[in-house]
């Protein structure tokens, strides 16, 4: 799922999204069953968050439960949603076919588009559980060395260790891929099909027919894939017998940090150059006990990413941030979609039903774009789920975000928590000129990365 989703063009198509979803729901059973056999059989597994000693169904501690009953109370809420629709939208006509609805709970006016918007975080909600429990189940080979009391057992656990590689392997190919596509300037999508919007080679980047979105994946993940390497090091750096094998992740962290530039987003050049000095200040902040010279290089790696970034595509993003940029439009959508959280305030208009709302209620004149994004998602949020919904996806990432400081975990070097919590920032300082929040390959690696923050410990 990690290497399919953003190579299936980003999974912005339905047929991705019912494959990615149908893998969510596979993941889902086999966590409902890996339970129901733990509970049956009073079988407790070996782990490695402390907390679960004694609770072989449902481990965890306070925290975790109270993460597990919001996502619970946002999974219900959009189905309450849906299934008290207000209207379902024609598209042909186009208009709304109203219907009753109990007008005190929460509504949607676009059925279809909520069905489908719900069962895909039903898939993300099984896979965000899925992920973290066989992150913190130990493997057989951990379980051997703990009952032979070794001393050499891995500091990153081994299955941790394989969805990293697997994560940053894939982005560094993923950017060799969007540089390569561009310095050849085809406008067609992996060589393979054009778009049916953004049809100039200029605005995609990738396997994405959106350039920002393809930003959006690779900032996600770089500082994700800095701190893998950081932590491995971290572990054999005084081991004179291991081989560095960890040195490879190098060029994977220096062409990933470099494609967003080419992408020529403004906001990635923006974000990811703020993101490059963020990732400097935190491994001076937690590398006391490293070598200076040590330091001193990786710093220069990263500020050499981040010249090199900007050369790569230098004559083009300099005309990006010129005088004679276009206006993208944004302010009059994000006014437009501030009205319509004005008018539906608690509940808002229902999940995914921002396109079909905005486009009969909210499209300033006929012959104006249809605009299917607010290009900003903490409007959008408030728009179509209120404030009620909102208040529950900002509770349910504060309790992802707040789990390495409490309880007994996954302890790596004390700059690899913060590296994921820079990689989600990006994300999120992202989606407030942007989209990356509607686009399933971009969510479902924010909550992979979102899960396995949850198995780490930041505290000494």
């Amino acid at each position: 799922m990690v290497v399919f989703s953003p190579w299936a063009f980003g999974t912005t198509q339905e047929w991705a999204m019912w494959v990615m979803n149908g893998c969510g729901y596979a993941l889902g059973a086999f966590l409902l069953l890996k339970w129901g056999i733990r509970s049956a059989f009073n079988h407790i597994p070996e782990r490695w968050d402390k907390t679960a000693k004694g609770r072989p169904f449902l481990p965890g501690d306070l925290l975790t439960r109270l993460l597990g009953g919001t996502s619970l109370a946002f999974l219900g809420y959009c189905l309450l949603s849906t299934i008290n629709a207000r209207a379902i939208f024609v598209p042909d006509e186009p208009g709304f076919q109203y219907r009753d609805a109990i007008g005190w709970l929460p509504h949607s006016y676009n059925s279809t588009a909520s069905w489908q918007t719900f069962w895909n975080y039903l898939a993300l909600t099984f896979d965000f559980w899925a992920v973290r429990d066989w992150l913190l189940t130990k493997s057989k080979q951990e379980c051997s060395l703990a009952k032979t009391g070794a001393d050499n057992a891995p500091r990153l656990p081994i299955r941790l260790k394989r969805l990293l590689w697997v994560l940053s392997i894939n982005g560094a190919m993923l950017a060799l891929e969007g540089l390569l596509q561009r310095a050849m300037g085809t406008n067609k999508l992996l060589w393979i099909i054009q778009p049916w919007i953004n049809k100039e080679a200029e605005a995609q980047f990738g396997p994405y027919a959106y350039r920002s979105n393809g930003a959006q994946y690779l900032l996600l993940v770089w500082p994700v894939a800095l701190g893998f390497w950081w932590a491995l090091f971290r572990s054999v750096g005084t081991r004179k017998n291991r081989l560095r094998f960890h040195n490879y992740l190098l060029p994977c962290i220096l062409v990933i940090a470099i494609a967003p530039f080419a992408s020529l987003s403004r906001g990635a050049a923006i974000i990811g150059a703020t993101s490059i000095v963020a990732a400097i200040l935190i491994v001076l902040k937690f590398g006391q006990r490293v070598r200076a010279g040590m330091l001193v290089g990786t710093a220069a790696v990263l500020l050499g990413s981040l010249i090199l970034g900007a050369l790569v595509e230098w004559d083009q993003l300099t005309k990006r941030f010129g005088p004679d940029a276009t206006d993208s439009g944004r302010m009059e959508i994000w006014q437009n979609t501030w009205k319509i959280f004005k008018e539906f305030p608690a509940y808002g208009t229902g999940p995914g039903t921002f396109e079909s709302v905005y486009l009969l209620y909210y499209k300033p004149s006929p012959k104006a774009e249809w605009q299917a994004y607010a290009h900003c998602d903490w409007l959008e949020l408030l728009a179509t789920f209120g404030v009620v919904g909102a208040v529950l996806v900002l509770a349910s990432l504060g309790l992802a975000l707040a789990h390495p400081f409490f309880g007994e975990r996954i302890r790596a070097s004390r700059s690899f928590t913060p590296l994921l919590s820079l990689g989600l920032a990006t994300c999120l300082a992202f989606a407030v000129i942007d989209f990356p929040f509607v686009i399933y390959s971009i969510l479902f690696t924010f909550v992979v990365i979102c899960s396995l923050l949850t198995c780490m410990s930041q505290r000494k």
